[in-house]
């Protein structure tokens, strides 16, 4: 395989360096002579051999034409890797390393052509010529380069795992053994194609969640490959305790009620796997007391909590025992209440002011409310709402600034804005509003007419309609000519209208 200008990207660079050592000052002796020589060579590459390692290279594929019957030619082969100099000859064997981390190859023909002058006596000609090769394209063209080649050699993949067997959501270690390779990166997969979880860590530790009460063995798969392409993977089967699922539909019912008194709850549970999900015994904390429920269950049940005779929020413990001995805990809450209180009033003038206009509104009557419930405030002229969690402020201030025309609210006040506070909680939504906010828009007057006039001369001046006037007997809103209120300069009387 030869590696010409086709085969490879040269730089273009033709270095031509020639150095004349004379034994005796000549005037046969020029630099053009070195220029003629460089110009009838060819320079072209070869790799050769199979060493897995090292970048085999000959230069025997070379073309010189160079013929001068008055001298004898002799050739030296001079090789380097970005400047620093290797070994000399027509062949070179460049070691792994340098070849995976060299930018450049350089080959230097250095040819000394010796001659006779008119008087005998001997002198030389030494010319060096150059041509540069890219040590990346050379190293992508060689086969040989394996992954036990390269810095740090192959990646060989291997693990521990330290607590094999234990319950998979109380967290299973992995310690990374591995060896070999360079930058390495990492890809853990607990089960076939990542079935329960994936990992990029060196040395993870991972909730392995298996549905269920007895144990699975599942493949661990880890993959690594290093910065050089070089890969290993490596699987093994791990022990893995399964841990209880109370299924998709498990849910805790609120209790809404005006008046507590004796309520109760109820707890829904479809376990996964079919039939009772592996689970040995249910514990549950009421917040009132803790009642133990004891297997075997059948595919869907429920379960009574005792009975509730105070308004509030109730936090729920529930932990499914496992035949494994495995635990799932759950935390949840139950409430039991009503749809919330809240109130606000009316600031007054609010119906028919001019932008910008602003306005504050009381909140009020949420005192009883419980901490869960939320408030979102909205000014209805289109406006971001806030939101507050429990208690809301006292008083809330907006200023309006567009028109309420073509606006009406969902009582049927026409040209108006509506102001609502929703109070929520897990009972349902409340609602208090002001209506009608009726803005008009303030005028924004542009007068046009002469800069420079006569005295006693009537001049006309000419402003345009601007602003907007609402009311609620129809959609439409009118713009106003508005009123003149000529004011007179320093010195000048008041004109008659």
């Amino acid at each position: 395989m030869f590696l010409k200008e086709n085969q490879f990207i040269k730089k273009n660079l033709r270095i031509v360096f020639f150095l004349i050592s004379l034994v005796h000052i000549s005037f046969h002796t020029s630099a053009q002579n070195c220029t003629e020589i460089c110009d009838s060579l060819e320079i072209n590459i070869e790799i050769i051999g199979d060493d897995p390692c090292n970048l085999m290279i000959s230069a025997e594929s070379s073309l010189f034409d160079y013929s001068s019957n008055e001298s004898d030619i002799e050739i030296e082969y001079l090789w380097s890797v970005d400047g620093d100099s290797l070994s000399n000859g027509i062949e070179i064997e460049i070691p792994n390393l340098i070849a995976l981390s060299g930018d450049s190859l350089t080959l230097t023909f250095e040819i000394t052509l010796t001659s006779l002058d008119s008087l005998g006596l001997e002198y030389a000609t030494t010319c060096f010529c150059s041509e540069v090769f890219f040590m990346e394209n050379l190293v992508e063209n060689y086969d040989s380069l394996i992954c036990d080649c390269q810095p740090g050699g192959q990646p060989e993949a291997s693990f521990d795992v330290q607590n094999e067997g234990a319950c998979g959501n109380t967290g299973i270690a992995f310690t990374n053994t591995s060896i070999g390779g360079q930058g390495p990166t990492y890809d853990w997969s607990f089960g076939s194609n990542y079935l329960y979880g994936q990992s990029f860590e060196s040395s993870p530790t991972v909730e392995i969640l298996i549905d269920g009460g007895g144990s699975s063995s599942i493949p661990v798969t880890l993959t690594i490959v290093d910065s050089n392409g070089c890969a290993d993977q490596v699987t093994q089967m791990v022990e893995i305790l399964e841990t209880p699922n109370p299924g998709n539909s498990f849910s805790i019912d609120n209790i809404c009620t005006g008046n507590p008194d004796g309520e109760l709850s109820t707890v829904d549970f479809v376990p996964s796997p079919y039939p009772n999900g592996g689970i040995e015994e249910i514990i549950i904390d009421w917040a009132i007391g803790i009642e133990s429920y004891p297997g075997p269950f059948a595919p869907f049940f429920t379960i009574v909590s005792p009975p509730y005779d105070e308004f509030g929020y109730y936090n729920i413990g529930i932990d499914l025992i496992g035949d494994s001995g495995c635990v799932t805990t759950i935390a949840e809450s139950l409430f039991i209440g009503n749809n919330p209180q809240i109130g606000t009033a009316n600031p007054g003038d609010t119906d028919g002011i001019c932008s910008p206009a602003s306005l504050n509104f009381p909140i009020n009557t949420y005192s009883a409310n419980d901490n869960s419930t939320t408030y979102e405030v909205d000014f209805g002229d289109g406006t971001p709402t806030l939101s507050f969690t429990h208690p809301p402020p006292d008083l809330v201030s907006h200023d309006y600034f567009t028109s309420s025309c073509g606006v009406n609210t969902p009582e049927g006040h026409l040209n108006a804005f509506r102001f609502k506070v929703d109070a929520t909680n897990d009972c349902g939504t409340s609602t208090t509003t002001v209506a009608p906010i009726r803005i008009h828009l303030s005028p924004d007057p542009v007068i046009t007419g002469e800069d420079t006039v006569c005295v006693n001369v009537p001049w006309t001046y000419q402003s345009p309609t601007t602003g907007t006037w609402v009311d609620d007997i129809s959609s439409s809103c009118d713009e106003q000519v508005g009123f003149w209120e000529v004011f007179p300069l320093e010195g000048q009387t008041l004109p008659t209208p």
